[in-house]
């Protein structure tokens, strides 16, 4: 009942904004994992789309591929939430940076491995 009444609140105090598909953007690539010290790391550059900058925006979502089988179409946009969780059950650990001229994705998976693997990403950019 809480729950309800919560969500009846939030609607009420952001129910006078609408938000318009314009105001998201998807981008989607690929980034390559390779082995370092603390298993498969990576990070890559990503431009912002036209009209979104680290002013105006917000990242509401980060999914990564489950498998490097770049045909395979499985995301994981979750998080286990403690480290231990997540190394039991091989998560690959996610973070955007906005930064004043592009966005920086890292990504690190704590086990060992092949030297090196591709995962596709998808992140979800929202303008406020």
């Amino acid at each position: 009942m809480v729950g309800i009444l919560l969500l009846i609140t939030l609607l009420i105090v952001v129910g006078n904004k609408v938000i318009y598909k314009d105001n998201f953007a998807i981008l989607e690539g690929n980034i390559e994992l390779v082995q370092s010290d603390s298993g498969l790391t990576g990070t890559t550059n990503i431009n912002y789309p036209i009209g979104f900058n680290k002013n105006n925006c917000v990242v509401i979502s980060v999914g990564i591929s489950g498998s490097s089988n770049l045909e395979e179409e499985t995301y994981s946009f979750g998080d286990l939430g403690n480290k231990t969780s997540a190394y039991l059950a091989g998560a690959i650990q996610r973070n955007v940076e906005l930064t004043s001229d592009n966005m920086i994705f890292k990504a690190s998976f704590e086990v060992s491995g092949p030297a090196a693997q591709t995962r596709k990403y998808k992140i979800v950019l929202m303008k406020i």
